[in-house]
């Protein structure tokens, strides 16, 4: 048989240890690292007041996820949506849940938002809320169909639609937001990605190119 080369041994050996760093960094950061939103649960009043978060995209899925768990750590929340019906019976659930909690609801499409006076009467709405925590989730292909076609072969509303709903909705509501953010330090912005912004999808060219967009 013929012997290896030391090289090769210590190539090998490399990336053995570069996949076992990766596989405890991931361990750590999704199953052993303590939660940092503590940080953000702050509020003027005393100990019995409680802080806001906003969570676009609450309707079902993910956002509604993340509404429950912010009520479950004892935040107030503000879900967003463009369905009301939703919306009021996600509103509804939470507070079968956790009756303590104060549970708002903002009717806003994110596939319309060349004009900004919805996004900008949300913000002098929530001037008189503590909002810390801003969690931009909305996103997804919305009702562009099929989802998965070449760049060419779209429709200009349709390209419109996933840069709206993917990228420029989180980029406004976060511009009219970050004063009210800023005045509430410690306070967070999250955005929720995919992992096409770091493994391009063929046929979803401009989403990919939205989500690298949020993560940058």
């Amino acid at each position: 048989f013929p012997t290896r080369r030391s090289s090769d041994l210590l190539t090998g050996a490399g990336l053995t240890l570069y996949a076992v760093y990766n596989l405890i960094d991931f361990t750590y950061l999704h199953f052993i690292r303590p939660s940092a939103l503590p940080r953000y649960f702050h509020a003027p009043g005393g100990r019995s007041a409680r802080p806001w978060a906003l969570i676009t995209g609450a309707s079902d899925g993910i956002g509604k996820g993340f509404a429950e768990e912010l009520c479950c750590r004892g935040f107030n929340v503000i879900l967003h949506g463009r369905n009301e019906e939703k919306l009021t019976k996600v509103k509804e659930e939470l507070w079968a849940q956790w009756p303590d909690r104060m549970v708002r609801i903002v009717v806003i499409d994110a596939h319309h938002v060349s004009n900004d006076i919805a996004i900008e009467g949300l913000a002098m709405a929530l001037k008189d809320v503590y909002v810390t925590v801003l969690i931009n989730n909305v996103g997804g292909a919305g009702p562009v169909y099929p989802v998965l076609r070449e760049l060419h072969k779209r429709k200009g509303k349709e390209v419109d639609a996933f840069i709206d709903v993917n990228l420029r909705f989180s980029t406004h509501i976060t511009r009219a937001l970050l004063p009210i953010l800023l005045r509430n330090t410690p306070s967070l912005v999250l955005n929720v990605g995919s992992f096409t912004a770091d493994i391009p999808t063929a046929y979803a060219s401009v989403y990919s190119g939205a989500k690298a967009y949020n993560m940058a």
